[in-house]
């Protein structure tokens, strides 16, 4: 167990009914820029985490003691002068009796998903030029490319087309454009396959 927990590539964290750390593994202790001896026995307050943070933790933690279920969501948590965003697992651990006395978390660092993310969408919302992301559909006996769906499409293409994103989004091509020349749905699903 020993092994597996120090080659772990993700963070873990475990908690008591205080909100205070009873396990984290190096990770973790890596992230904050502490010692896991310095983690033990806090609470995020006690370790000098922002006000907010230190809210939604105690708030994620409470519901999971609660309700005894598993609860998922992004968390922030502070590193330093950044904050980083974690997808975060929050899973009850019951007694015999079924009373959660510890919390898990597993967490894995998406701060930099997150900001291609946010990069991209702000990069296709100021193109000068118009684009639209597809989703090829494939006829399901022969495979071969019928249609496109609409995925995301940025301001400048709305006003190629005359149609706003929301009229657009999730529709396909031959519904919005019915006369579109198979040509185009070829070449499109060529290059996608």
């Amino acid at each position: 167990m020993q092994q597996l927990l120090k080659f772990f590539p993700d963070i873990l964290m475990r908690f008591d009914r205080d909100f205070r750390h009873v396990f984290v593994n190096a990770v973790m202790a890596r992230l904050v820029n502490l010692t896991p001896e310095a983690i033990l026995d806090k609470n995020h307050r006690e370790l000098g985490f922002p006000e907010q943070e230190c809210s939604a933790w105690e708030n994620a933690l409470k519901k999971v003691f609660d309700t005894a279920t598993l609860f998922e969501d992004e968390m922030m948590l502070a590193s330093g002068r950044e904050t980083k965003v974690l997808n975060c697992r929050l899973i009850p651990e019951p007694d015999e009796e079924g009373l959660v006395k510890t919390v898990l978390v597993v967490g894995r660092d998406v701060t930099e998903q997150r900001r291609t993310v946010l990069d991209l969408q702000q990069l296709l919302s100021e193109m000068i030029n118009g684009f639209a992301l597809h989703e090829i559909i494939c006829d399901s006996t022969t495979g071969k490319p019928v249609d496109y769906r609409f995925l995301k499409i940025n301001p400048a293409y709305e006003e190629m087309i005359g149609l706003k994103a929301s009229e657009v989004v999730g529709r396909t091509a031959l519904e919005l454009f019915p006369t579109t020349e198979s040509f185009w749905i070829k070449t499109c699903g060529e290059v996608a396959l």
